[in-house]
């Protein structure tokens, strides 16, 4: 049975999340945070958050701190994306998730960068791959940059 995990409560929003402002050049961005809790499959969604309407990706990053897999050959790989398109931003990263320590990967999808939402948009991280052995010890971070479109 695959497991759903819904946002962690990290607490609440400092300032209000502003309009377009300056005609779409002003930077936004998202960040959602996971701890492992149990071992992650690839039959698994995590809700890492939400992306507004008319959302255009300038960039982003996922990081782990800790393990999902801690097999001495891991097998697991991660992705970041929609629940339409899995691997819209990261794709079957080999860089998050499998050593002791912090790992991060900066090089997102081409089919990401440039991207625009046409409505308020789940942003999920699954597993392309699943781990050879599942470990409990991460706490996956993930990061996207975007600037708001202005409605036609």
């Amino acid at each position: 049975m695959a497991n759903y995990f819904s946002l962690q409560t990290i607490g609440p929003r400092l300032a209000p999340i502003s309009g377009v402002g300056l005609d779409g050049r002003t930077a936004h961005h998202e960040r959602g945070q996971f701890s492992a809790t149990v071992a992650l499959t690839t039959a698994d969604n995590v809700l890492m958050f939400y992306l507004p309407p008319r959302a255009r990706i300038v960039g982003g990053f996922i990081k782990s701190t800790g393990q999902l897999d801690s097999n001495g050959s891991p097998t697991v790989t991660v992705n970041l994306g929609t629940a339409a398109t899995p691997t819209l931003f990261f794709n079957a990263s080999t860089n998050v998730g499998r050593v002791v320590g912090d790992s991060a990967e900066t090089t997102m999808n081409p089919t990401g960068r440039d991207f625009v939402t046409t409505a308020k948009t789940p942003v999920y991280l699954t597993l392309a791959a699943n781990p050879a052995t599942g470990a409990t010890t991460a706490t996956i971070v993930a990061m996207l940059s975007y600037l708001v479109e202005q409605p036609a």
